[in-house]
């Protein structure tokens, strides 16, 4: 009998046990981001990989051993999206939000793909997008701190409120 797939190398399954913790914080950031005056933009999760090499460089460790790319039907060459930059910002000029009022304040969350070791701050998962929220929001890791010791405090609050939602239903 064939052995049955398993998870690619370098991501993580987000079980229905860990969903309420990971909703608590993508909120958290949404909030946080929009209270900072920031909007959302979800870009797609593949891009030409001509976007990727233009902007980490053709020789970068990003373009020559961590991307996921692959031919389309149509033998374009197309790349997971390793990172979040380059796809905001080519969205920003293709549709001309540089022509309207400045500054554009965005933010994303959504996967990235990198081929890496499966080390935990590696992992293509939601951990990674709040990590380049936080890069993206301009918060430092002195600034981060306290906001994770808060976020603590609330998945604490919210696991136990979780927990009698699911023990008293």
């Amino acid at each position: 009998m064939p052995a049955a797939p398993q998870r690619p190398r370098g991501l993580k399954d987000i079980l229905p046990a860990e969903q309420p913790y990971w909703v608590v914080m993508t909120r958290a950031a949404e909030a946080m981001a929009v209270g900072a005056g920031y909007q959302r933009i979800d870009t797609p999760i593949f891009e030409a990989t001509e976007l990727f090499v233009r902007t980490v460089g053709e020789t970068s460790d990003v373009v020559t051993k961590e991307m996921y790319t692959f031919l389309d039907r149509g033998g374009r060459s197309m790349t997971l999206r390793p990172e979040g930059t380059a796809p905001v910002v080519r969205a920003y000029f293709d549709a001309a939000m540089n022509n309207g009022p400045q500054p554009v304040r965005l933010y994303y969350l959504g996967p990235f793909f990198r081929y890496l070791a499966p080390v935990m701050k590696n992992l293509s998962d939601p951990s990674t997008h709040l990590d380049e929220f936080f890069k993206q929001i301009g918060r430092t890791s002195a600034q981060v701190a306290p906001v994770a010791r808060q976020q603590a405090e609330l998945f604490a609050n919210q696991a136990t409120t979780f927990d009698a939602l699911v023990h008293n239903t």
